[in-house]
């Protein structure tokens, strides 16, 4: 049990952060009869530098919203990201959008040591979408404050479905 290699300790943790992850992403976005007040709840994914899925519930009476992002590099790191974003529609059909804002990160990434690291981020977008779905491109720039400071910057093609 002890003479494990350092590389394999790490396991266990990466565990139970994803299932805390997950019962966070589960617990926060709306229920049925929330969206239905409130507005609607958007579901997909990101293909890119991190690679994720993302939640966002939006509010029709604010332009304002969360959105929670799950993201990885299989090998390297995983990440559990919130951000409150402002969305600016930019044509009279409201089909193309812009969207930024600040946010926060949680994660571990793969070293010998398989460190946890938290910081802060932000997150800026060009969209385009119609009532059902929309397309967008997304850049995150991310500042880690624990356990050192180091910057990244990720940039992703997304897909949002409305559920």
């Amino acid at each position: 049990m002890y003479n494990q290699p350092a590389t394999n300790m790490g396991i266990p943790y990466r565990r139970v952060l994803t299932a805390f992850g997950l019962a966070i992403a589960f617990l926060t976005v709306p229920t049925e009869a929330d969206a239905q007040q409130r507005g609607d709840v958007w579901i997909g994914g990101e293909l890119g530098d991190p690679s994720g899925l993302v939640i966002r519930p939006s509010y029709q009476q604010e332009r304002r919203t969360w959105e929670f992002l799950a993201a990885w590099d299989l090998d390297k790191f995983f990440f559990l990201n919130v951000h409150r974003l402002q969305e600016v529609h930019l044509n009279d059909e409201r089909t193309v959008h812009f969207f930024y804002g600040p946010g926060a990160f949680v994660g571990i990434e793969s070293n010998p040591d398989d460190e946890a690291v938290a910081g802060i981020s932000g997150r800026l977008g060009l969209g385009y979408g119609l009532e059902n779905w929309r397309i967008y491109l997304a850049v995150t720039p991310r500042l880690s404050l624990i356990p050192d400071t180091d910057g990244q910057v990720g940039g992703a093609l997304g897909v949002q479905f409305r559920l």
